[in-house]
């Protein structure tokens, strides 16, 4: 029992006592410096924070001794006949360690002749906090204080969030790109190209929302793969395939300035003109990569790709010849619908010619080249 209480500073007629309690639920306390509650007195408590901070300063449970001796301080000063007590439970939270508290408690209250009619309760978190109801079924809790270490939780945990992530970002590739990639090149529009690199930044930004729209990542992703194995490979279709690109970027710019051009705010009209602008530099381009990826193939391969590289054309040129007449259309629609209807019939023509030709001379070349033999392995000896 406390050896320093402080009944000998109150006179005897008062009976009532005032618990301080502090409660250690897990028993940090007795995990780490092999103390068992109760605790019980100002002079103990101060030794087990004092040894429980030196062994471990990060623990908030000896702040709360500390925050618990504290109080009992100031109601001693007020006169009032109190005691501080330090109650500790089990590394296994629940009803195993809230009954070992409530044992202490109960042993307490039983063993001391005053009556114990009120508790100042001070702890360090929400899970002690659990076994307030418990102990007001006892004794009438006049204050429960919780000891917080005086820290910026949120802007810390921000701060290693960010910490945490910005390594991230430097180490895996694929975030990398994202986050500091864009930014880069969006820097470097802006610096050659002033405030008229918004707009293309803008261009930029939906074509980016149109290839996954529409799913478009596989073409996009083989065509970058196919530039990136011919430049490993040192193979001359990379020449066609810069031409291309140069051909697309020339197409956009000769259809932004028929945009830009025209007179009257009507998208419609304005989105025919930048096709028709644009649309023979775009077949081109088309035209251009095809032979490209067909011309520049191992020699086995490219009477195979002849056939599809013809199918593929007419299909380009399809696509082209009907959106340049509808663009047509659209920008004058006193013209009629006939260019339209001619362009369709003309391009499902030459699209069914093309087919035609692929099965029919394809599939020959496919079987000559399948019962060729193979070459006959060469043993390393004479």
């Amino acid at each position: 029992m406390n050896k320093e209480s402080n009944e000998e500073k109150i006179p005897a007629e008062q009976e009532n006592m005032l618990l301080v309690l502090c409660i250690d639920r897990d028993n940090d306390i007795g995990m780490k410096i092999s103390k068992q509650g109760p605790i019980i007195g100002r002079e103990e408590n101060l030794k087990t924070a004092t040894e429980l901070a030196i062994t471990d300063p990060s623990e908030s449970d000896a702040n709360c001794i500390f925050g618990a001796i504290k109080e009992y301080d100031k109601y001693v000063k007020q006169n009032k006949l109190c005691e501080i007590i330090s109650l500790t439970g089990n590394r296994d939270v629940g009803i195993k360690s809230d009954r070992l508290i409530l044992k202490q408690l109960d042993n307490f209250i039983s063993g001391t002749k005053y009556s114990i009619t009120e508790a100042s309760i001070i702890s360090d978190g929400a899970e002690d906090e659990q076994l307030l109801p418990l102990i007001r079924s006892r004794i009438e809790i006049v204050q429960s204080k919780r000891i917080v270490i005086s820290q910026s939780v949120p802007l810390e945990s921000m701060y290693y969030a960010i910490l945490n992530f910005s390594k991230s970002i430097l180490e895996d590739k694929k975030l990398s790109r994202v986050f500091l990639g864009i930014p880069a090149i969006a820097l470097l529009i802006f610096t050659v190209f002033g405030s008229a690199g918004f707009r293309i930044i803008l261009g930029f930004m939906g074509l980016m929302l149109l290839i996954k729209g529409f799913y478009l990542e596989s073409i996009v992703e083989s065509f970058y793969n196919e530039i990136s194995n011919s430049i490993k490979k040192r193979k001359y279709s990379i020449l066609l395939y810069i031409g291309s690109l140069s051909l697309i970027i020339v197409g956009a710019s000769t259809g932004y300035s028929a945009v830009q051009s025209a007179m009257g705010p009507d998208i419609i009209v304005k989105s025919a003109l930048f096709v028709k602008s644009s649309a023979v530099f775009f077949f081109l381009s088309a035209i251009t990569a095809g032979l490209g990826k067909a011309w520049f193939s191992r020699e086995e391969d490219r009477k195979a790709n002849l056939f599809p590289f013809l199918t593929y054309s007419s299909l380009s040129f399809s696509v082209i010849y009907i959106l340049y007449h509808i663009s047509d259309f659209l920008i004058d629609n006193t013209r009629g619908y006939k260019q339209i209807l001619y362009a369709v019939v003309i391009s499902v023509l030459i699209i069914g010619l093309s087919m035609f030709i692929e099965k029919r001379f394809g599939k020959k070349e496919e079987a000559v080249a399948e019962e060729k033999p193979e070459p006959k392995k060469t043993s390393g000896k004479n």
